[in-house]
């Protein structure tokens, strides 16, 4: 009876073992997903929100260029911008910003400020595509992880499923021969 015992406890703890192992692995895997896109996507949405406010604050400046406080919002803004670059090509976009809406500030002529909007806008798309792309990363990390988690899971309820059944047989082979005189 104490072998039984020990068999039941060596099963129970392979299986224990196996839950364990998914909930690590799968634990595991999603932290790492979560970790490696949120950082990335906040800063893309930051630059995503400037973009917008300096678009909005040089629409107003068009119509009062005099305004000394859409000027400082802006360049506040423009500085945000470039305290965030995490983009190849976003520093260099950013200088054109700059370059631009310095120049429209000295020579208020539309087709400058047609251009800063191109450019504002060019940063915009720069960072609406990593946040697609990192997006596509993510969806690809969680079906990785959960192909993962399934092997897992099936190879190990197929072990505890063979162990299970290997320990009945001998507990039947071992309760055969104890009832054999």
């Amino acid at each position: 009876m104490k072998t039984v015992n020990l068999k039941t406890i060596l099963i129970l703890t392979f299986q224990l073992a196996i839950i364990l192992v998914l909930v690590s692995s799968g634990t595991m895997n999603i932290r790492k997903m979560a970790s490696h896109s949120a950082i990335t996507i906040k800063d893309n949405l930051r630059s995503v929100r400037y973009c917008s406010e300096m678009r909005n604050i040089l629409y107003s400046l068009k119509t009062n260029p005099e305004q000394l406080s859409l000027r400082i919002n802006f360049e506040k803004t423009l500085q945000s911008e470039f305290d965030n670059i995490t983009i190849p090509g976003e520093g260099l976009l950013a200088n054109t910003i700059k370059d631009e809406y310095f120049n429209w500030i000295k020579y208020p002529e539309d087709s400058i400020f047609n251009k800063l909007l191109v450019s504002i806008d060019a940063i915009n798309e720069l960072n609406i595509n990593a946040i697609e792309k990192r997006n596509d990363e993510a969806q690809q990390s969680a079906s990785n992880a959960n192909t993962k988690i399934i092997l897992i899971g099936f190879f190990g309820g197929l072990l505890a499923f063979i162990f299970t059944f290997a320990f009945i047989g001998q507990l039947i082979i071992q309760k055969t021969n104890s009832e054999t005189p």
